[in-house]
């Protein structure tokens, strides 16, 4: 495994999402899909962290539906889709973002004719001699299905943006009368998905499928592991003891609250709010969304 330049990343942290695209880059990525957190903050910063997290290469970045005429820069890292040659079997990985109102893409647009597109990238694969499609979808399981369904010629579908953990993938009849896969592999990295199939005769079979769960189980990597530790020291030197020192209890988990929470009372909402006046006796804040979305687990 090739070595990752502590000092580069650690001097980069400060444009989100540097320190994970490098470290993904080292575990060997084939691809990733394009989410509608990657534009929170605007597509300059996700540009900037995309120029400094490739730096000296990278893996493809895939989304179908993604416009980008208004911002072509990102074309240097993103495109529809891309074909590998694995084992002597050609695999194409499209991907797909979820338009969202709620972050900030512009001058990107997010198309929403996604049947339509993820036909057409379909076709095109398979023209360019894809043996096998998977799909990466930043949709959700409900779009997930309805393509599956409605779209020939996609094999698998590897699946996200509503955090579902599928304990085994989802069979879907699609139109050319045989089944399409979906997985989902929960959210926060709790879990890793291996899907395997068998590729002869012109057919890819379903063969297995596990999650293996990511905990103190799973030894560390040394390589990784120093990356880790390293940015774990800078994040202590900046902020305190955030990993050792408790400043509360949660006797339960602490969620979302309610299924629709956009501009909704939610309580971690509540808790963050309450943070803020604490700390800064302010009655006035700011925050994106996105940032307290997921679960506060119960214990310290």
């Amino acid at each position: 495994m090739p070595a990752i330049s502590l000092s580069a990343i650690f001097s980069l942290t400060n444009i989100s999402g540097v320190a994970e695209l490098q470290i993904m880059k080292q575990l060997g990525y084939d691809a990733l899909t394009v989410g509608n957190h990657e534009f929170d903050l605007g597509p300059e910063v996700l540009l900037g962290a995309l120029y400094e997290g490739f730096s000296g290469g990278s893996f493809p970045l895939v989304s179908a539906n993604l416009d980008l005429t208004g911002f072509p820069q990102l074309g240097a890292y993103i495109a529809p889709y891309t074909i590998k040659t694995i084992d002597g079997v050609d695999v194409g990985i499209f991907g797909m973002t979820i338009p969202n109102p709620l972050n900030s893409p512009d001058p990107v647009i997010v198309q929403e004719n996604i049947p339509e597109i993820a036909y057409a990238t379909v076709t095109a694969m398979r023209a360019n001699g894809a043996d096998v499609v998977i799909f990466l979808s930043h949709l959700g399981w409900g779009i997930d299905s309805s393509l599956a369904a409605g779209i020939p010629g996609i094999d698998f579908i590897v699946g996200g943006h509503d955090h579902i953990l599928f304990q085994q993938p989802k069979s879907v009849t699609n139109p050319l009368g045989t089944q399409t896969l979906v997985t989902q592999g929960g959210p926060n990295y709790e879990h890793v998905g291996k899907l395997t199939f068998t590729y002869s005769g012109g057919v890819g079979t379903f063969d297995n499928y596990a999650l293996i769960p990511v905990n103190a189980s799973v030894p560390p990597v040394p390589e990784i592991q120093d990356v880790i530790d390293y940015l774990k020291q800078g994040i202590v030197a900046t902020y305190g003891s955030v990993y050792t020192y408790p400043v509360g209890y949660a006797f339960r988990d602490i969620g979302r609250g309610p299924t629709n929470m956009h501009f909704k009372d939610t309580p971690i909402g509540n808790l963050v709010t309450d943070s803020y006046r604490s700390r800064t006796c302010t009655e006035l804040a700011i925050t994106a969304n996105g940032m307290i979305s997921d679960i506060l687990y119960r214990g310290k």
